[in-house]
């Protein structure tokens, strides 16, 4: 069966194309993304990227609405078509995937094993071309339909298996397709070793030392056997306009 006749017989919102089970990084997740004030209602991810000024995180909204809109104006020029398929990995809420559908035409896949977060997803974002799955990717290995772009937006730093994961999303790839990571924190060898102290303070101060363990700190030099062009290197903090990504935005391709 092809994995869009699989999507559209699928009665639920959600897709299962890896067995449930039980995730402790979902728990730690979860629990995190509430401390922070990272768990929103409806109303507030049906807006997104565009949060009311009184969002706790409106500043950082700002930044991800013009990387997204970056990204976007990018895939302008691709000539997509309804036969492609995009896959989002770390899907989330949906917001970024629901951009991916409403301005591409192609199908887009939307994955994750947050299913808190996916159910929210499918339930305020319906789409003819936009499906939400469950799914382990490096888990199951799964094949799926060739894609033409498989993009990680702010998910790529809760893989703690880049080199495994990167190499199977490049045997998905078609010829022409392309990997992009973006809003992801990605650091020089000599800062990796400051960021991992900073993050374990941050998660003892919020109380989430569950959460230590499943945020990686991942280097430039990851990616130095692959073809990469960096789309987007930050500026220094004093330089940047306050839309502009504290992060780069990196695409790989075969």
């Amino acid at each position: 069966m092809s994995l869009l006749k699989e999507l559209r017989q699928n009665e639920q919102a959600v897709t299962r194309l890896s067995a449930n089970v039980y995730d402790p990084f979902e728990r730690a997740y979860l629990d995190v993304r509430g401390k922070e004030g990272r768990l929103l209602d409806d109303e507030q991810v049906k807006r997104l990227p565009n949060a009311l000024e009184d969002d706790l995180h409106y500043k950082e909204w700002l930044c991800r609405k013009h990387s997204s809109e970056q990204i976007l104006g990018y895939l302008q020029g691709k000539g997509f078509d309804y036969s492609d398929w995009l896959l989002d990995i770390g899907c989330g809420n949906g917001w970024f995937s629901n951009l991916l559908a409403q301005t591409q035409r192609a199908n887009v896949l939307a994955v994750d094993i947050n299913q808190n977060e996916l159910e929210q997803a499918a339930r305020v974002f319906k789409r003819d071309n936009l499906y939400f799955a469950y799914l382990d990717l490096l888990r199951d290995k799964r094949l799926l339909e060739p894609m033409k772009l498989i993009c990680f937006n702010s998910s790529f730093q809760y893989f703690d298996q880049p080199i495994e994961l990167l190499d199977l999303c490049l045997s998905l790839l078609t010829d022409d397709g392309e990997i992009h990571i973006l809003d992801t924190p990605i650091y020089s060898v000599e800062e990796v070793a400051a960021a991992k102290q900073r993050s374990l303070d941050y998660y003892r101060q919020l109380h989430a030392d569950n959460m230590i363990e499943f945020y990686q700190h991942h280097s430039r030099s990851l990616f130095d056997g692959y073809k990469v062009e960096w789309l987007y290197l930050p500026a220094k903090k004093s330089q940047r306009r306050n839309t502009d990504s504290p992060f780069p935005w990196l695409k790989i391709s075969k």
